[in-house]
């Protein structure tokens, strides 16, 4: 069952930085690994660009039945690759915590606190204030 729960959070986590902004650095961490556990690392390189190019074309509708169908894949071929030996659990679910780990937004957080009289002004990009 942990095995399960490995291949499945891999799967979620791949086709989740498939699709994110920050897929560049996630897509060359895992293409290493996976080179370094199959062998083929361009093969790989050029299936992840494809599903990319073909998940961003797609409307909101259409993208999420098709990344179903692309985890599903995924998380097929990581249950091959654990029930092979080629991979443990522990592996994969370190590969999965660094793409998580590389595909997080960036986050700005803000916190006011305000006492008395007075005004207090947040902006996340310009603040313009005009004197009237």
């Amino acid at each position: 069952m942990i095995a399960m729960t490995a291949v499945t959070t891999a799967g979620t986590s791949l086709v989740q930085a498939i699709v994110g902004d920050a897929w560049e650095s996630s897509k060359m961490k895992f293409v290493q690994w996976w080179k370094s556990r199959t062998g083929n690392g361009d093969g790989v390189e050029r299936e992840l660009e494809e599903q990319r190019s073909t998940l961003l074309a797609l409307s909101p509708t259409e993208r999420t039945t098709a990344e179903d169908m692309v985890r599903a894949m995924w998380i097929a071929r990581f249950h091959e690759l654990t029930t092979s030996g080629r991979v443990s659990v522990e592996q994969l679910t370190k590969i999965a915590e660094e793409i998580n780990e590389t595909s997080k937004p960036f986050g700005v957080s803000q916190k006011v606190t305000h006492r008395g009289k007075g005004n207090i002004y947040m902006s996340g990009r310009d603040q313009n204030f005009n004197n009237r």
